[in-house]
């Protein structure tokens, strides 16, 4: 080759070019919460202030933590009792708890427990008493799986709810449980009838 030297500055410049554009979008890169500015250039150039969608959540599989977050935050709880063998389970995760509004819904007002409903080797603390995770299946009556159990902002249990639920019913259902609409004598059937 004649130009080795002008071949490596071109790489060079050119991978330094294209790192420099990614900038933080880079898998693994972290991610700041504050309010992004972004340039849109059509002719003239105006700035734009966009807030970062908040639609990720975790799943606590630890009892007590997710308990103990809710409490710190004062929110309430959805308790999602499951097992690896549950054909409805899966098709849960799949369809209803992947969709992007299920996932903003909990993300901004729910703390969420997953509770694997035949791991003996976990406990969990409950109105003074500490359980494995099946005696926690029995203790809230949990009869068939996937179950999820609602928690108030007080830590009172308010509901467990069994089976599958599409996306289009459990938003309208979070949204039930999170505004107390049982308090004022609304019935859950009918308010998600009304909203899906």
């Amino acid at each position: 080759m004649k130009y080795p030297f002008l071949i490596t500055i071109v790489f060079a410049a050119s991978a330094f070019f294209f790192a420099c554009s990614s900038g933080n979008e880079s898998p693994g890169a972290e991610q700041n919460d504050a309010p992004k500015t972004v340039q849109i250039s059509q002719n003239t150039q105006s700035t734009q202030t966009v807030q970062p969608a908040q639609t990720e959540f975790t799943w606590y599989t630890d009892w007590n933590k997710g308990l103990e977050a809710a409490k710190k935050e004062q929110k309430p709880v959805i308790v999602d009792f499951y097992a690896d063998w549950c054909v409805y389970c899966k098709k849960m995760d799949k369809e209803t708890f992947a969709a992007p509004e299920i996932k903003k819904r909990l993300a901004e007002g729910w703390i969420a427990i997953r509770i694997d409903s035949e791991n003996r080797d976990k406990q969990g603390t409950f109105d003074g008493k500490t359980m494995t995770y099946p005696q926690l299946v029995g203790y809230f009556r949990v009869s068939g799986l996937p179950t999820y159990l609602f928690i108030d902002k007080e830590g009172k249990p308010v509901y467990p709810f069994p089976g599958y639920v599409p996306k289009e019913k459990f938003g309208p259902m979070l949204d039930y449980f999170k505004e107390e609409l049982y308090t004022k004598k609304i019935k859950l059937s009918d308010y998600v009838e009304s909203k899906s």
